[in-house]
Parts: C-alpha cells; structure tokens; sequence
C-alpha cells in the first residue's frame, strides 16, 4: 500500500505567474503614488483585481522575475509591499512577492538599505523583506 500526499483540487504548486501578468503588476505599479492608499478600484482600473492568488505561492513560482530589469523589480516591491498593507485579501504573509523581489534584486547586488528601511515603514507584514528567519 503506498500512501501519498493529497494535493486539494485547485492546488497552487506548479503554477508559475507568466511575464503577461507581471506587466499588468508592472503598468499599475508604475503608474501608482506608494504615499497614497491602493484601493479595490485602482486594481480594478489596472485589470488585476482577481489576481490575489499570487500571493500565496512559492518563491519557484516567481521565476519569471529573472526577465524584469531592475527599476520594474523595484516598482514591483513597492506594489506588493503596498497592495498587501491597504487592499483585503492580498495579505501574504511569508509568501509576499517582495520576498523574491528582494532576492532577485540581492542577486544583482541592487538591493539597498534605504529600500530596506521604505519596505520596513511601509509594511505590515512582518517578513518583509527577507522572509522566514528559518
């Protein structure tokens, strides 16, 4: 008898998010003032209100960020810092976005204390920037 692991239908493992779907992050990101509150409609605007299921998956998943240059991979910290600070449901939590962010921008040695410091204000999350201590 083999017993397995039972994966619930709909499951978020293998799922990758494709460069298409970052542009929609990146075109809102870009265009958003991160000292002004995000709202429903702002994401709604962008084409991107139904998309708070990135949020939840595994740093494998952001493999795509390899492809982004570095000022987009910085709007893209501010975004997810600031989407799941000010918008229900995006809230992430050791799974946020901006933990891959960061290691991708760490990589590329653009990683810097004063980002460090805005993400730190600007969130709630208490993983950011880094992610799990373990």
């Amino acid at each position: 008898m083999v017993i397995g692991v039972w994966e619930p239908p709909g499951s978020k493992k293998n799922i990758n998010v494709d460069l298409q779907l970052l542009e929609k992050f990146m075109d809102l990101a870009e265009s958003m003032n991160p000292d002004i509150e995000l709202a429903d409609s702002d994401l709604a605007s962008a084409g991107i209100q139904q998309e708070n299921w990135v949020m939840s998956l595994e740093s494998e998943a952001w493999q795509v960020l390899v492809q982004v240059d570095t000022p987009n991979l910085r709007n893209l910290a501010f975004f997810f810092t600031i989407v799941e600070r000010d918008v229900s449901g995006w809230e992430a939590g050791k799974m946020s976005p901006v933990i891959s962010i960061v290691k991708e921008l760490k990589k590329r040695s653009e990683f810097t204390a004063e980002m460090r410091r805005w993400i730190k204000e600007h969130t709630r999350n208490r993983y950011l920037p880094y992610g799990s201590a373990l």
